[in-house]
């Protein structure tokens, strides 16, 4: 699906083109920023779909988008984390 790849930065924003599956979670064809600007310090890099939705990018791998996952202790409370959908990114170790 079309999607825009989206990075915030400390001082702008830089927005590309790309495909994201949201079976596989992969991005695909990510558009290039030029790279003549400095843009400070990345603060979050997420993909928005054309119906709007976001999907947060993996800080780790910079290929899938985070799924949401909820956790349970050893006590059974449970707790939301997003978790890389590559399974063989250094995140999900």
């Amino acid at each position: 699906m079309k999607a825009k790849y989206i990075s915030v930065w400390a001082m702008g924003d830089c927005e590309t083109d790309c495909e994201v599956d949201l079976e596989t979670g992969f991005i695909s064809n990510i558009g290039q920023d030029d790279g003549t600007e400095d843009r400070g310090c990345l603060i979050r890099e997420f993909v928005r779909t054309e119906d709007g939705e976001e999907y947060d990018v993996c800080e780790d791998c910079h290929e899938y988008i985070l799924l949401s996952v909820m956790v349970d202790d050893q006590f059974k409370n449970y707790t939301e984390e997003f978790r890389c959908k590559n399974p063989m990114c250094d995140s999900n170790q």
